[in-house]
């Protein structure tokens, strides 16, 4: 299990659930509901299945019927989308962590100062990808990455080398940016 050193997220419901929930205690159906507020019926029941997220124009007609800001609605949504996004990110770090595992630490400790944390994989992946210029250390796999690097050899290169030459050339480019270079006469 992976513990993240960053704000703990609690659980977050979809406005669908709400909507639902208290369709339910009220013994309205879907169809009446959308009459009521002026949706269409395959909105009506996307949105409490959760296939839909809000809309403007949804949370419009919601505030109306319910009384409640739009705002309230827009915020229900955010934070349901914030939630999704802080689950879909430890999976993503999991995912990740594979490749921290093919880095020289010494190497990542003396050139770019970022020391690898088993305690705290979430910061030490975020520093890596802000060092390799890339939303995701996955995205260092990629041949079309690697090919706009030119090479003369022509060997078929295996995953684990491809990554690591595509960490290598971003440290390099990361490394020209900060270097002065005085201008040719």
């Amino acid at each position: 299990m992976i513990k993240m050193k960053e704000d703990i997220m609690l659980p977050a419901f979809h406005p669908g659930e709400i909507v639902k929930e208290d369709l339910e205690t009220l013994g309205i159906s879907q169809n009446e509901f959308a009459i009521r507020t002026g949706l269409m019926p395959k909105v009506v029941s996307q949105l409490l299945s959760k296939e839909c997220n809000l809309t403007l124009d949804i949370a419009k007609k919601l505030s109306a019927f319910y009384g409640l800001p739009i705002k309230t609605w827009l915020d229900l949504q955010t934070a349901y989308d914030e939630y999704k996004a802080y689950e879909q990110e430890k999976d993503e770090i999991i995912d990740e962590w594979r490749l921290v595992k093919l880095f020289d630490k010494e190497f990542l400790d003396k050139h770019c100062n970022i020391k690898i944390d088993e305690k705290n994989k979430l910061q030490t992946i975020k520093n890596l990808r802000r060092e390799f210029f890339v939303s995701s250390l996955n995205n260092l796999t990629s041949v079309q990455l690697f090919a706009f690097l030119k090479t003369s050899a022509n060997k078929k290169l295996d995953s684990k080398s491809i990554t690591l030459v595509n960490a290598w050339i971003s440290i390099g480019q990361r490394k020209t940016m900060e270097d002065e270079v005085k201008e040719f006469d």
